[in-house]
């Protein structure tokens, strides 16, 4: 009983699940939808833009490293009324309590300055490799859509014929059964029947592969049902691939080029800190100490600095 009640339990959150899965997601996309839902929910870019985050913070650590450094202490000793002895003479070691404030500035340093430069231009690297990836799911949702298009038109076509070519079967068996044609006529039918069949099932295969990766492409659960609504007939005669292909190439635009320059700088930053690790660092410090509770005798100054 108790498994039984398990199973039901089961089979009641799962039919839930699914229900409030189709409440969540879309199910009817055009192209552009398509794209500009993958552009927002996709995991490889949220990945890419939360790289960018974490490269402005490296920004902000390396730049905070030439900021001044301020610190202070509330430092309490005691040695429990312990005397030293000195040939008769006994001195108390009395209790200590100094609050300390130090402050520190960077001057100069080569290393510091080049890092700057160098984690402003590893935000550089992060921020159009988010462009990459955006260009890239772009393209992917693209192709993806028309394939899957495609085979659904290459699937209705098939369907069609096998379904003219079942008809076709049929009248031949029975002409076959007449004795009117020949055993090799109904095998050669048979045989582009099974023929159609098996094409019908690797397109239909296809498609759902396809969909599945359009699926994954757009974050959505690959079993979740999507429409897709734009016709392919209206898409390829689209007057935006014509412009597209007179547009002119420049390699100062592209992506890939713009990786591979801001890389090289990057590379030329690293070398740079290399060399800056032989130059002197300046740098200035001053300390402040208040005896609260103090000795009577004591070397500490109040001022000290460097």
């Amino acid at each position: 009983m108790k498994k039984r009640f398990l199973i039901i339990a089961a089979m009641l959150v799962a039919g839930f699940s699914t229900s409030a899965q189709e409440q969540d997601y879309p199910t009817q996309f055009s192209l552009n939808e398509a794209v500009d839902y993958a552009i927002e929910y996709n995991r490889t870019l949220k990945t890419s833009k939360m790289d960018v985050e974490y490269k402005r913070k490296q920004i902000t650590q390396a730049i905070s490293q030439g900021l001044p450094q301020i610190n202070t202490t509330l430092d309490y000793s005691t040695n429990f009324g312990y005397e030293m002895n000195f040939g008769g003479n006994a001195i108390k070691l009395e209790d200590q309590l100094a609050f300390t404030a130090s402050a520190s500035q960077l001057l100069f340093s080569g290393q510091w300055i080049v890092g700057v430069q160098t984690a402003k231009i590893a935000r550089q690297i992060s921020e159009l490799g988010v462009d990459a990836t955006d260009l890239e799911i772009r393209s992917t949702v693209h192709t993806l859509y028309y394939t899957i298009l495609a085979y659904q038109r290459m699937g209705a076509i098939l369907e069609n014929n096998l379904v003219d070519m079942e008809v076709i079967r049929q009248h031949t068996e029975n002409m076959y059964a007449q004795g009117v044609v020949e055993v090799t006529d109904v095998d050669q039918i048979r045989v582009t029947v099974n023929q159609l069949r098996n094409n019908l099932y690797s397109v239909q295969r296809n498609t759902e592969v396809n969909s599945n990766i359009l699926k994954i492409q757009m974050g959505l659960p690959v079993n979740s049902q999507i429409t897709l609504t734009d016709n392919i007939d209206n898409m390829i005669s689209s007057e935006e691939y014509s412009e597209l292909v007179a547009e002119q190439f420049d390699i100062n635009q592209n992506i890939s080029y713009k990786q591979m320059i801001t890389q090289e700088k990057l590379q030329e930053k690293m070398v740079s800190i290399e060399k800056w690790s032989f130059a002197p660092t300046i740098s200035a410090r001053y300390s402040y100490l208040e005896k609260i509770v103090e000795p009577s005798f004591s070397m500490s100054p109040s001022h000290s600095g460097a």
